[in-house]
């Protein structure tokens, strides 16, 4: 396919905006430079000692 292939630009503007969200997510940390795991909408947030298994 050539690079002006509108699927093919379509493709590769959305892997580059997915690129751009892995890296927001990447830099999620504390002011004391702690990564943040980042978790789903409706996730609940668990809290040290909060087991449910």
């Amino acid at each position: 396919m050539s690079d002006d292939n509108v699927w093919l630009r379509g493709r590769h503007d959305e892997a580059a905006s997915l690129d751009a969200v892995l890296l927001a997510i990447d830099r999620v940390r504390n002011s004391d430079g702690a990564v943040v795991p980042v978790r789903g909408a409706g996730a609940r947030q668990q809290r040290g000692g909060d087991h449910d298994a």
